[in-house]
């Protein structure tokens, strides 16, 4: 019997020290952290129900000098959608609606086409809905700050995205609706449906639904985003449940993830239908429900992420591993997938990865060592203004000894640091070449890169500043009934949304189309080849129709 009692503790020891050793990737991470007052995150990882691995790294609240604990509640931004879409799919089984019920039935305000968009399709995105939160974008507005009312009145101003059904394309318009149609045929709240319904049965205290109204979540952390001042907090809360709006724990997720494995609350047909009923095949993966279905190294994960100014999260179950994970950060910079891997890859029996990181010594040292003395007759034989294309214009000047480029179309600027090699710059992750030299002056300039090579050759004169004076003035679209302002400065073109703030809209991708940070704008001309309109598509808002107002008939 000692000798019995001896192996299970030899076996315990053992599997103790695989688990440690399964997690030091995780464990370099969290060190990080160590002294440095910022936000962070948690992780969580299970295997078949059992925690394997807890912990913590950075600030929940750092005005409170308050730490994340493994009781800290996060948003979690878009993984909240399962839980919706959850809903939905109690609703069906009560037989309270149909997945094939089209969205006018619901919500009667919607054109005729909403009659062809289906539940289901409102679920796997292939609604054809455009997103709400890109159509206030485009207004220049936040979505967070709209009501209920005020998302309706947008979504039936506007034409289909897409047919419904023909393709996926994520959309919270669908998620928007499908909390209407919830509210609607359970006569309650969302928030007092999934809690009746999905986390009182599941123990999920520190789960609910969370509306800017009634923010008073304890031991919610604050989401916080990085800017020239530092850290400060960010509003990300809405007034009604659309692709969003659910704070949690990574222990009360993991409790939704072990019942995603082992069904015994809801059961097997419930899982059935959030996991494989009516899928919607995407690039690479399958989505239904709220879930993505994909490969992971090898390994099929479901799983969700989140992200919204201050927070991004992930929670994943690995089905033929019988493993889960909860990925939760209050860090705008955050970036959750090197963590996830950092946190499985060795138990998933994956080999990982150690990133890189130079010793900030070494690094000095070798900048010391390379360090390269140009002449100042040479160095003024860069001096001048290069273009790759129109309205692609980098200028060459000397600033305190320095040789400094700036890329007119954005404004920014950068010093450069000679290279050993004659005519030879590096700046970040690029190497510039001067060449072609006439008359003790380069006419080219080489840009090379991960994935450049550009040419650009020298102007002999300033460069043209009219050239987009062409595409200027104010358009109105009115599906939106909002407007853009386009205009000029020092040879820029620039957009402004309503009254807010200012984008840099030039150069142009080809002619008469600028590819921008909101999406693509295209310029219309009428019969005498004047500008009179554009269309401008984001991904999840195309064709947006805008007109020249003293075009405007």
């Amino acid at each position: 019997m000692k000798k019995l009692i001896v192996l299970l503790a030899i076996m315990l020891t053992t599997m103790q020290l695989k688990a440690q050793d399964y997690f030091k990737p995780i464990d370099s991470i969290m060190k990080l952290y160590d002294g440095k007052n910022k936000p962070g995150f948690t992780v969580l990882v299970s295997k078949n129900g059992k925690v394997l691995y807890s912990k913590q790294a950075g600030y929940a609240n750092l005005e409170g000098k308050e730490k994340i604990t493994d009781k800290t509640v996060f948003a979690i931004a878009s993984t909240s959608k399962q839980f919706t879409a959850a809903c939905i799919v109690l609703l069906e089984q009560q037989g309270k609606l149909n997945f094939n019920d089209n969205l006018r039935k619901y919500i009667p305000e919607f054109p005729e086409y909403a009659e062809r968009i289906t539940i289901n399709q409102l679920l796997n995105h292939t609604g054809g809905l455009k997103d709400y939160r890109s159509l206030a974008m485009l207004r220049g507005d936040n979505s967070e700050d709209y009501s209920a009312k005020q998302i309706k009145k947008m979504l039936i101003a506007q034409d289909l995205n897409d047919e419904p059904g023909a393709n996926w394309n994520y959309s919270n318009s669908g998620y928007w609706c499908l909390g209407q149609i919830i509210e609607k045929v359970s006569g309650m709240s969302v928030g007092a449906f999934a809690e009746k319904n999905i986390f009182r049965p599941l123990k999920m205290k520190n789960t609910r639904y969370v509306l800017r109204s009634n923010n008073t979540v304890k031991n919610a952390a604050i989401g916080y985003e990085n800017n020239e001042k530092g850290y400060s907090p960010s509003e990300i809360d809405e007034f009604f449940v659309g692709g969003a709006g659910v704070y949690s724990t990574a222990n009360d997720l993991q409790k939704w993830l072990f019942e995603m494995q082992t069904h015994h609350v809801f059961g097997d047909a419930f899982w059935k239908a959030m996991v494989a009923g009516n899928p919607a095949q995407g690039k690479g993966f399958v989505y239904t429900k709220g879930l993505f279905n994909l490969k992971y190294a090898n390994h099929t994960m479901i799983n969700h992420g989140g992200d919204v100014v201050g927070f991004h999260c992930i929670t994943a179950y690995f089905p033929d591993d019988k493993i889960a994970i909860v990925v939760l950060s209050n860090d705008d910079d955050f970036e959750r997938y090197p963590v996830l891997g950092a946190a499985v890859d060795l138990l998933l029996g994956d080999k990982y990865d150690y990133p890189k990181v130079a010793n900030a010594t070494d690094t000095v040292a070798k900048i010391q060592a390379e360090a390269v003395t140009i002449d100042p007759a040479i160095q003024e034989s860069y001096v001048g203004n290069y273009e790759l294309s129109s309205g692609y214009v980098i200028k060459i000047t000397i600033e305190e000894g320095k040789l400094k480029m700036t890329q007119l179309w954005n404004k920014v600027g950068l010093l450069l640091q000679p290279a050993k090699e004659e005519h030879h710059f590096n700046v970040e992750d690029l190497s510039l070449i001067f060449s072609g030299f006439k008359l003790g002056k380069a006419t080219e300039l080489r840009i090379v890169g991960d994935g450049e090579n550009s040419l650009f050759k020298r102007l002999d004169k300033d460069p043209d500043v009219t050239i987009y004076d062409k595409y200027t003035g104010s358009f109105y679209c009115k599906s939106l009934d909002s407007k853009i302002t386009l205009f000029t400065e020092n040879g820029i073109l620039y957009y402004r949304m309503g009254d807010k703030e200012s984008y840099s809209a030039s150069p142009p991708q080809a002619e008469d189309l600028f590819s921008t940070s909101h999406g693509k704008i295209t310029f219309i001309k009428d019969e005498k080849g004047e500008f009179t309109a554009f269309t401008l598509s984001h991904p999840r808002a195309i064709n947006m129709q805008f007109v020249k107002q003293n075009a405007i008939k």
